[in-house]
């Protein structure tokens, strides 16, 4: 996580998701472009999503809209917020793997259901198992969707309380078992 200036933050997960606060959509480019050429695998599949932060006295539910509203963003609230949001950005660009796959699937499940045999050549049936098998692996290794953030375990209730309201927020354990 790096601070660019008083109201800008910019956060980098090894999934390959940038969560970046304070910044407008067209100012969030520049940090994009630099970080670009890092990348060991680039995506040609890219999946964004914008959120609107607001800090409040008291946190309060969304109410369906795109805001998030917390307390504070602190030095432990930031880095829990990244998380969370690159998590989510992560689970958006697989559950957009995963709905391709699914489409590419469906000629040669019903070639099976109908004869009871796959279709010659049909490689394909190997490469979706494959697939899926890959989006299984990355989401509990790099993006680590099954495991509380470091920041949980030492940061005690408070922020144990905060992780859980915005797990809730953007649907992450509802949309992990979706995949």
């Amino acid at each position: 996580m790096v601070q660019h200036d008083a109201r800008r933050i910019v956060a980098v997960y090894d999934c390959g998701s940038v969560v970046c606060f304070g910044y407008e959509d067209a100012d969030c480019r520049a940090p994009l472009e630099t970080l670009s050429g890092s990348a060991q695998r680039r995506n040609r599949r890219i999946a964004a999503n914008d959120l609107s932060l607001t800090l409040v006295s008291r946190q309060r539910k969304p109410e369906g809209t795109d805001n998030l509203f917390i307390e504070e963003l602190s030095r432990d609230t930031a880095p829990l917020v990244a998380v969370v949001l690159s998590r989510s950005v992560a689970l958006k660009y697989y559950e957009g793997l995963a709905e391709s796959s699914h489409e590419h699937l469906e000629a040669t499940v019903q070639a099976l259901a109908s004869t009871r045999r796959i279709p010659r050549g049909q490689r394909q049936l190997t490469r979706q198992v494959g697939l899926a098998l890959l989006i299984e692996h990355e989401l509990a290794f790099s993006v680590g969707v099954f495991d509380e953030p470091d920041i949980v375990w030492e940061s005690g209730v408070r922020i144990d309380q905060l992780y859980r309201g915005l797990t809730r927020e953007v649907d992450l354990n509802d949309r992990i078992k979706v995949i």
